[in-house]
């Protein structure tokens, strides 16, 4: 027998579907609210929905046009955001950009890395930084942080920088270690792999990063930087296009798609159609009569505040009586989605009286969040609204869990709702679906 101890060899995790079912509420802190709060690097947005759909009313049901207009309306309120090519990462600690941005508000930031492999940093828009870095960055680096749970064996490392913590203010021995070591983050092995024209009269390295900011008032505002820094960082404003145009679809969807194979069906379906164009010649949709056609309008390849979305969707849901909204993660993104834990902020008053936990050793348990692997597959959610349900139906979902790839998950405790509320909850259903990729991790 060999005495050599057995490698663990790393495995990739299953691409997984998670159905949530359950009737309409406005109330933020609930489902499906809450899980797109956690989704900070979402860069596409598609929303599809019928061109003509049916709105009753206490005399007779009205014909309705849904005109796009107002939806791309709402859009241009969020497709906004800034970009520089030569960012250090570094200031997001300066005292001043940590108080105004990371502090207050809501900040989103990601780089995009010159080569697949390359370290990427993001931050979250609950003031913390997270970096995915390769080996040899990691320990020239010199901050704490843990093995990836992907790639080869200990190739790429996870650090997370919590700007909230009384320890990162501005004068602590914390704060000084790390901003002095970002101030001199080195380059790397890829460095040799690019054009010199990226990194020559470069001592440390630069990012490009794209960054958006919601201020203390909800409002999308501008991100900017110390008068000492104007001259050397280049920020530009940057909005991403608007694309509008119509998609097949074999039958508008409703709430008697209620059990397991009808709701996979429905997100396949929608995937398909969104994946299409109004000219494709589709052999299931081929037949006039039964061929319907959705306006969708997109936007993409920029970043999107996860706030300023909630705000959005919300002002759509109202103003489309059935629509299907999808959210793609930035492919670059070192996160998934993030845990309850890591958008609540924590009373430091109270953490005094309890008793100081076992220390961990070689930054175990340091990160609470799932991450994404080095080349993850697509990670996106996706919301179908329903119109005009009974309320007996909204109990009467029936889902068979046999297959292992679905977690269904049952309707959430309802909370306290006003009388606006309740008339909305009653009347409307949402379908939530979570999709992650072959390469992903999903808590």
């Amino acid at each position: 027998m060999s005495h050599h101890k057995k490698i663990n060899k790393p495995t990739v995790p299953k691409s997984h579907l998670y159905i949530t079912t359950s009737g309409q509420n406005i109330n933020q802190q609930t489902k499906p609210w809450k899980t797109i709060e956690r989704y900070p690097f979402t860069s596409q947005l598609d929303i599809i929905f019928p061109t003509k759909q049916v709105k009753p009313s206490r005399s007779s049901s009205e014909i309705i046009d849904n005109s796009s207009d107002n939806v791309i309306e709402l859009l241009s309120n969020i497709n906004s955001y800034q970009l520089s090519s030569n960012f250090d990462i570094s200031l997001f600690l300066h005292p001043e950009v940590a108080r105004n941005y990371l502090r207050s508000g809501s900040l989103v930031a990601l780089s995009i890395p010159e080569l697949p492999g390359d370290d990427v940093f993001g931050i979250d828009g609950f003031g913390k930084i997270h970096l995915r870095l390769n080996r040899s960055t990691y320990e020239s680096l010199g901050i704490v942080g843990r093995p990836s749970k992907f790639g080869p064996s200990k190739q790429y490392y996870m650090v997370e920088i919590d700007m909230r913590l009384e320890s990162m203010r501005n004068g602590k021995k914390q704060y000084d270690r790390i901003y002095n070591k970002l101030q001199k983050f080195p380059l790397n092995a890829f460095m040799s792999w690019l054009p010199p024209s990226t990194f020559m009269n470069h001592s440390f390295k630069k990012w490009k990063v794209m960054i958006s900011w919601v201020n203390e008032l909800g409002e999308l505002d501008e991100f900017k930087l110390p008068k000492e820094f104007l001259d050397i960082i280049n920020l530009k404003k940057c909005k991403t296009n608007i694309i509008k145009s119509e998609k097949p679809f074999k039958n508008l969807w409703s709430i008697e798609q209620k059990n397991e194979a009808d709701l996979i069906s429905l997100y396949d379906e929608l995937g398909l159609s969104l994946m299409s164009n109004s000219n494709d010649n589709n052999n299931e949709i081929s037949s006039k009569e039964n061929q319907i056609l959705l306006n969708s309008i997109s936007i993409k390849g920029g970043l999107f505040n996860s706030f300023k979305i909630l705000q959005t969707l919300n002002l759509i849901i109202k103003l489309l009586p059935n629509c299907a909204i999808f959210g793609h993660l930035n492919q670059c993104s070192p996160l998934s989605f993030l845990s309850k834990k890591q958008i609540m902020k924590k009373n430091h008053e109270l953490e005094i009286h309890q008793e100081k936990k076992r220390k961990k050793k070689n930054g175990k348990g340091i990160i609470i969040n799932p991450e994404r692997g080095i080349e993850a597959g697509f990670t996106n959610w996706s919301l179908i609204c329903f119109d005009n349900v009974k309320d007996k139906d909204s109990k009467n979902t029936n889902f068979d869990e046999k297959d292992e790839k679905i977690i269904l998950k049952r309707s959430i405790d309802k909370l306290e709702e006003t009388e606006e509320e309740e008339k909305v909850s009653k009347s409307k259903k949402w379908v939530f679906y979570e999709f992650v990729g072959h390469d992903d991790t999903h808590c």
